[in-house]
């Protein structure tokens, strides 16, 4: 009799039933009752059991495989949502901060929003008007100019032109004259001449040149005439330009007046406004300083080795990062009302609980800027301000002037080794100098400390930074650093008594910072109370100076605008003025020249009407001539009359193209100067109305605050809304991918499983294959020879019990089946899928924000779909197979 052992056989459906959904899993193990057969009838049974075995865990490695595929996928996908749902968190958080920040500034200019500050705001929107309709007349103005300047250019070219014109055609017309001239002396010579002709001919060359004389002294006359006529114009213009620029002085004058007044009015504001309450001022630095900072402590580690060249680099690299820290760097530093009720007028004052004031004023400032570079800060004890002070009375015992003698080394070793310590480190600046009563105030010493930090900071070169290295704490130790071994802080001043040249004295007040390396105060050291003291954050004001400064800065700039344009326009009168007097000047000489042209073309008139006489009586002689004679010295005399009168004509023609060219030369560089002067004073407007703009919209600012305060704590609100909600998406998708994470790796487990399994039913199944051909091969020899069976020999007995033994212990029980690795994967899916599932039919963007998924190529309807599917089928369509074989009879229950 064979016994079976029960076994786990598991059929799993890989049929897609959509829409539905499954919740629960019921796995129940195989008992398999005990059978009592034949030899033949459990060879039958066992074999078609053991194929139908191999086969089912065939299909369940199959299955199992195909599955893990889409874990893999669903893995994939829940990664992608993650994502995806980082990304709209960051979104959210950036549109959250801006909205803080939005919040932040419509507060501050809720607080701002004064009925003071809307009245001032009225009146500094009145005056930049009244300054720009200022500007736009005086630009209306220059355009009228510029007009006129380009239509007397344009005149004057139309002018040279014809002027140029004439003078190439008299310039031909001498041409031919002359060629006539030469052609007539030529006839002329052919002929006898006779004395009254050679007469004639002199007479009339005597009378050419008088009339030319007189036509050179027309000419001149019209000349004179012209420049007459030129210069009363320009007396016309520069008396023009003078009215112009007069008014231009009294429009720059009422424009520099309204725009002090428009500095003052933003002034009084701001000063107001500082005076609500101080701020304790920030200074900020960049990672490029202080990348060049911590190469340069390193070549100070490795002087030697590193030469001059490549040392001076990095010193000249420091400075330039310091230069351009220090050239966009702006004082935000503000005296507070209260710190400038308490006065200092002596040492007296300098008391236990303002040192402790100033040196934690200055590690709050110091600490602020050591943030920025990740170091560690600076700590203030009970012990750290009695040492600084120490050391001030010590530089005093001493006598000591810092400015001339540097450290006092001296003083320090002595303070160092009173109170106990291994070491000593200081940084000085410069204090004041006062009289014998300081009249000084806390807010002024804590001036002093935040300049002289900037200082060292940004203005060291000539220490090559070391104080910029200890302020910023770049070497400290690393062991100290580790272990959270702070830096000692503390801060004092010293005075010392200078005497002027006169004899009259002077106290000379020098900053100390006192920095005690890390761990060189002893635990035990009972000289110094390590008793730490409390560092109060920096105080920022209150009310946002910020757009108060940047008023005041442009009205400034409006106001050095408007004065240099009141000097320049004060400028152009004067030039003005003394061109109307040149102008002026230049017609009465005009007007002299014009009355000498005149009185020498009567002279020449005159020589004109004697020589007229002359010509006629030589004419009479030669009317006894012959004709042919006649005839030629008539064509010689017209000829050169033609010649003369060409000649003339010719320098007339030059003289008035020169004439032309000059004043059209005058005209163009006048036009050039007046439209220089348009584009400054458009720029001028241009810069005028932008600060219109600017104090129109700092007025609807100021009036709309309260509204404005309130739309934003609105969005302030939205925005806290959808980053929260963002979040929640975001741990819900990383919990959904831990889930199919782990799931994906149960499935990997089971599928080893399943092949283990898989493995044993094919090893049993070839073992029942190799019995059954056996006991064939036995039946045919039991059927041949019944009664006469022979015994089998003791190979073959030794075979059959092999294989029986064989099949009666294979027990695939024994192998882990996957009933209990799939129901755990599963169980993680199922909430993993509902997570996603929620996750993705969720909005996770901010309504406001109109944007996809980033950087998917599958949508949010098609990743809902995949996941769906996905998980209906991994949880939806897991079937378990019962089986029970009793006599070879199997019966299936299948439960879903």
């Amino acid at each position: 009799m064979i016994k079976r052992a029960s076994q786990h056989v598991f059929l799993l459906s890989t049929a897609i039933l959509a829409g539905v959904s499954l919740t629960s899993i019921n796995l129940s193990p195989i008992h398999a009752a005990t059978v009592s057969v034949t030899a033949n009838t459990v060879q039958t049974d066992t074999l078609t059991t053991a194929k139908q075995d191999a086969t089912s865990a065939q299909s369940a490695v199959d299955v199992i495989t195909n599955n893990s595929v889409i874990a893999s996928q669903m893995a994939a996908s829940a990664a992608s949502t993650l994502t995806e749902a980082a990304s709209v968190q960051a979104v959210s958080k950036d549109n959250l901060d801006q909205a803080k920040a939005s919040e932040s500034s419509a507060l501050s200019m809720a607080d701002m929003a004064t009925p003071s500050a809307i009245s001032s705001a009225n009146a500094a929107l009145s005056s930049q008007t009244a300054i720009n309709q200022s500007l736009s007349s005086q630009v209306s103005t220059d355009q009228i100019i510029v007009s006129d300047y380009k239509n007397n250019v344009a005149t004057a070219q139309s002018e040279v032109a014809g002027a140029q014109e004439r003078s190439n055609e008299v310039k031909q017309s001498v041409a031919e004259a002359q060629t006539n001239v030469d052609q007539a002396q030529s006839a002329l010579k052919n002929d006898d001449g006779t004395s009254a002709a050679t007469n004639l001919l002199a007479a009339q060359q005597k009378l050419t040149s008088a009339q030319s004389a007189a036509s050179s002294a027309k000419a001149t006359v019209d000349e004179a005439t012209g420049a007459v006529s030129a210069a009363t114009d320009d007396v016309n213009l520069a008396e023009n330009s003078v009215k112009s620029t007069n008014q231009s002085v009294d429009e720059a004058n009422n424009v520099a007046s309204a725009a002090n007044e428009a500095l003052s009015e933003a002034q009084e504001q701001l000063s107001a406004a500082q005076g609500q309450n101080g701020s304790d001022g920030s200074i900020k630095i960049n990672s490029d300083y202080i990348d060049a900072l911590s190469a340069l402590y390193n070549a100070n580690l490795h002087r030697g080795a590193i030469d001059d060249d490549e040392y001076e680099s990095l010193l000249k690299n420091v400075s330039s990062a310091a230069q351009k820290l220090a050239s966009s760097f702006v004082s935000n530093f503000v005296p507070s009302p209260v710190d400038e009720t308490v006065h200092i007028d002596n040492e007296t004052d300098l008391t236990k609980d303002v040192l402790i004031t100033l040196s934690t004023y200055a590690a709050a400032l110091i600490n602020s800027i050591r943030s920025q570079a990740g170091i560690l800060g600076v700590v203030v004890s009970q012990g750290s301000v009695k040492y600084a002070q120490d050391v001030a009375r010590a530089y005093e015992a001493d006598n000591w002037d810092w400015l001339t003698s540097g450290h006092d080394f001296d003083a320090l070793i002595r303070t160092a080794q009173a109170s106990g310590i291994n070491g000593y480190g200081e940084d000085m600046g410069a204090g004041f100098t006062v009289g014998s009563k300081w009249n000084l105030t806390l807010a002024d010493f804590k001036s002093a400390i935040y300049n002289n930090v900037v200082g060292m900071l940004f203005s060291d070169a000539i220490s090559n930074w070391g104080h910029s290295l200890s302020v910023l704490g770049i070497g400290q130790s690393s062991l100290a650093v580790k272990e959270g071994f702070s830096q000692s802080f503390g801060t004092s001043f010293s005075q010392w008594i200078g005497h002027y040249s006169d004899g009259d004295s002077f106290t000379d007040l020098a900053l100390h910072f006192e920095i005690l390396p890390n761990q060189s105060i002893p635990l035990d050291n009972p000289n110094f109370d390590t008793t730490q003291i409390p560092i109060p954050p920096l105080k920022e004001s209150s009310v946002d100076l910020t757009a108060l400064t940047n008023t005041v800065n442009e009205k400034q700039t409006l106001v050095d605008s408007a004065t240099a344009k009141l000097a320049e326009a004060k400028t152009a009168a004067s030039a003005a003025e003394a061109a109307l007097n040149s102008a002026q000047q230049q017609l009465q000489k005009a007007k002299l020249d014009q009355n000498k042209a005149i009185t020498i073309l009567n002279t020449a008139n005159e020589v004109v009407t004697q020589v007229s006489g002359e010509v006629e009586t030589a004419q009479d002689a030669v009317n006894d001539l012959s004709t042919n004679v006649t005839d030629k010295l008539a064509v010689l005399t017209s000829a050169k009359n033609a010649l003369t009168l060409a000649q003339s004509e010719q320098q007339n023609a030059a003289k008035a193209l020169s004439s032309k060219q000059t004043l059209l030369d005058q005209m163009q560089s006048k036009l050039t100067t007046a439209e220089t002067k348009l584009d400054h004073d458009q720029q001028a407007l241009q810069d005028a109305m932008r600060m219109l703009g600017n104090d129109q919209e700092q007025l609807t600012a100021l009036t709309d605050a309260s509204t404005n305060l309130a739309n934003v704590k609105k969005d302030v609100i939205k925005a806290q809304v959808a980053y929260d909600q963002a979040t929640a998406s975001l741990m819900t998708a990383q919990k959904a991918a831990n889930t199919t994470d782990v799931a994906q790796q149960q499935l990997q487990i089971q599928l080893e499983s399943a092949r283990q399994v898989l493995a044993a039913a094919q090893a049993k199944l070839e073992k029942l294959q190799q019995r059954a051909t056996m006991n064939q091969q036995l039946d045919i020899m039991t059927t041949d020879d019944h009664d006469n069976k022979p015994e089998p020999d003791k190979q073959t007995t030794l075979a059959m019990n092999s294989l029986s033994q064989t099949s009666s212990t294979t027990d695939l029980s024994r192998v882990e089946t996957p009933s209990k690795g799939y129901s755990k994967a599963i169980s993680m899916i199922s909430p993993a899928k509902k997570q996603i599932e929620n996750l993705n039919s969720r909005q996770l963007l901010n309504p406001d924000v109109k944007r996809g998924l980033p950087h998917t190529n599958v949508s949010n309807k098609e990743s809902k779909s995949i996941l769906a599917v996905f998980v209906a089928e991994m949880m939806s369509l897991f079937g378990l197979l019962i089986v029970d074989r009793k006599r070879s009879t199997m019966s299936k229950h299948a439960r879903y």
